[in-house]
């Protein structure tokens, strides 16, 4: 146990010099585009415009927030996914440097062998107001429906029918997803299917 112990703080404390040391060599980035490993945003980025998404948009009663015109973007895509059946709902969007460091503090203290996943203040998507983390929804008639229960849920996103779409349609919105299976070597990070960007072109 002490073994562990000891271990797990060695870690901790490789990760923490290695991010101080990466801080001072980070490529600065401005938002538009994805943000990879080894980019950070300028330390007085804050997004304009930041719109609360409507109720249809949002999972159950969370509030979620984005740049109008990615708010815009979102709120059309999911509505014309469900004109095809199907049912999206955005489980996390903007966050601010706050929130990204209790997630990562979070991660740190339940999970540290994971920390090199979650990206530190200043290097999320999130916190430009253009990212966002979708989840399937029930649907009853056609219609988001949260008061039933849809067993397709427990599955991964990816094997969601609503991922196939996003594939197939997000472009048109102006989204992209950001960490593919295929652009790992360049991302850093691995895939998150359920991540997805509104690029300003």
């Amino acid at each position: 146990m002490k073994l562990i112990i000891i271990f797990l703080i060695v870690l901790i404390i490789f990760l923490l010099v290695g991010f101080f040391i990466s801080c001072n060599t980070l490529k600065i980035v401005s938002g538009d585009f994805h943000i990879y490993k080894g980019q950070r945003l300028p330390y007085d980025f804050e997004p304009s415009n930041l719109r609360e998404l409507n109720d249809r948009a949002s999972y159950l009663k969370t509030k979620q927030y984005l740049v109008n015109e990615a708010k815009i973007s979102i709120e059309k895509l999911i509505a014309d996914a469900e004109n095809d059946g199907l049912c999206l709902v955005v489980f996390d969007s903007y966050r601010n440097p706050q929130r990204q460091e209790e997630i990562w503090n979070i991660v740190k203290d339940e999970n540290p062998e994971k920390l090199n996943l979650i990206a530190l203040p200043f290097q999320s998507e999130h916190q430009t107001g253009l990212a966002v983390d979708f989840v399937g929804c029930p649907m009853k008639d056609g219609k988001r429906d949260d008061s039933i229960e849809r067993q397709e849920l427990k599955e991964s996103f990816e094997k969601l029918p609503e991922y196939n779409w996003l594939k197939l349609n997000a472009h048109n919105y102006g989204f992209e997803q950001s960490y593919r299976e295929d652009n790992i070597d360049v991302t850093g990070y691995l895939p998150e299917l359920w991540h997805w960007k509104f690029i300003r072109r």
